[in-house]
């Protein structure tokens, strides 16, 4: 777990380089040094490609600087990864197991580390899981589509790395187990309050009218309580993921009421280790 602060760190310094390299392109070399350390401090932030490429654009200075602002940690990597495994980064381990096993998410076979058959179970957890800890609050994200402020290339930045974040742990199996692996999704956690927060601002500009109409003593009171509220959430989100650890444990919670099973196999094959 001490890793984790350094990948949410560093995996939101290079969004944050990506969209200033739209202002000003020599934020590209910064941009790769980012994700160079990101990509050092765990292997799956190599998905940090995609939004990346949404930001860069078609510009070819960006790339270019991009790439020299990766080449110093890029090679650190061939170094490290030659003299422990003696092959290149992601040849023939990843941190995740080996490049063939990934690709053999698209089997349905419960024994492997990887496999399309753990998507519905992982995908709804994780959905819970994320509801509990964070709030019903997040779901104001789902806003942004539908408005023009939305649909701007920062949000498509923050949506695109949440996404390729979140899909690919729905395939891997140690990732349904338990609430606390959520932590796999922690370093998009930014981008998904940023995508709240913006899906609550075109609420707020759109009901402002009915609100500015109310007395200031009911203003005053509705914007403590909802402080209250959000304090006191996040207070007790590691509480209420607990308790709703204990009541849905594993396998049984695989057949907790309103869930999606466990595939069969996924059953089986727990039942065997």
């Amino acid at each position: 777990m001490a890793h984790e602060p350094l990948a949410s760190g560093w995996t939101a310094a290079t969004l944050y380089a990506a969209m200033r390299s739209r202002e000003r392109t020599s934020w590209a070399i910064l941009c790769g040094t980012a994700a160079s350390v990101a990509l050092l401090v765990r292997p799956s932030n190599l998905l940090l490609a995609l939004p990346v490429l949404v930001a860069f654009g078609l510009s070819p200075a960006r790339y270019a600087l991009g790439l020299l602002g990766a080449l110093p940690g890029g090679l650190f990597a061939v170094y490290v990864n030659w003299r422990l495994y003696g092959t290149l980064p992601f040849w023939q381990t990843t941190g995740y197991g080996s490049p063939t096993q990934i690709l053999g998410l698209f089997t349905a076979d419960a024994t492997q580390p990887f496999s399309i058959i753990y998507f519905r179970h992982h995908a709804f957890y994780f959905v819970l899981w994320i509801l509990t800890y964070l709030g019903p609050l997040v779901v104001c994200a789902m806003v942004l589509p539908f408005s023009p402020r939305g649909r701007t290339r920062k949000w498509t930045i923050h949506a695109v790395w949440f996404t390729v974040l979140f899909l690919p742990y729905t395939v891997y199996q140690p990732a349904g187990d338990a609430w606390w692996y959520l932590r796999f999704l922690l370093p998009a956690f930014p981008s998904l309050i940023l995508l709240a927060t913006g899906g609550l601002s075109i609420w707020w500009d759109y009901f402002a009218p009915s609100i500015r109409s109310l007395p200031r003593p009911l203003k005053g009171a509705a914007v403590i309580a909802i402080m209250l509220l959000s304090v006191g959430w996040m207070g007790t989100a590691t509480l209420r993921l607990s308790l709703l650890n204990q009541r849905s444990e594993d396998l049984p919670r695989c057949r907790s009421k309103g869930a999606p099973s466990c595939p069969r196999q996924y059953h089986d094959h727990m039942q065997r280790i």
